[in-house]
């Protein structure tokens, strides 16, 4: 394995400026484990992975043996991705529908939307603006409530 050289950071940079689009999958350990300087590039972003790894804290389903593999119930920080994924209409949407007016009597009665992903053998990344995160570890895991994606 070979890090990324200052040649091809500048056509992943331009790509991407031309609109195109990258993903990108690191396992737990991040940097360190893999032996890449991928971070140079997300840096430009607001994103960094951790050199740490994602462990669940309680036995929680008996599909996912090993303590890496962590069942997230409730890991979705931006709302809306939970909305999309679930088919369901937030309080907002309902509210443009019926004239500014929400069927619902709690203003966040159905708002908190779940959805159930398993994050295996992964690590944190740290963000930051222009970056948004999207996932969490969740509740169950250490470390608790970071950003995974």
């Amino acid at each position: 394995r070979e890090k990324f050289s200052m040649a091809e950071f500048a056509a992943i940079q331009k790509y991407l400026e031309e609109g195109g689009s990258v993903l990108l999958l690191l396992g737990e350990g991040g940097e360190v484990k893999f032996g890449t300087n991928i971070n140079y590039l997300l840096e430009e972003f607001g994103i960094n992975v951790n050199n740490d790894c994602v462990v669940r804290t309680v036995y929680y389903n008996n599909n996912y043996l090993h303590p890496k593999e962590v069942f997230v119930s409730n890991g979705i920080v931006n709302r809306a991705i939970a909305h999309v994924a679930s088919g369901t209409k937030s309080v907002d949407e309902q509210k443009k529908k019926k004239g500014g007016k929400s069927e619902q009597k709690g203003a966040y009665s159905n708002d908190h939307v779940g959805l159930n992903f398993v994050y295996p053998y992964g690590s944190t990344v740290t963000v930051q603006k222009p970056a948004v995160p999207i996932l969490s570890s969740g509740y169950i895991a250490y470390p608790l409530n970071r950003p995974v994606g």
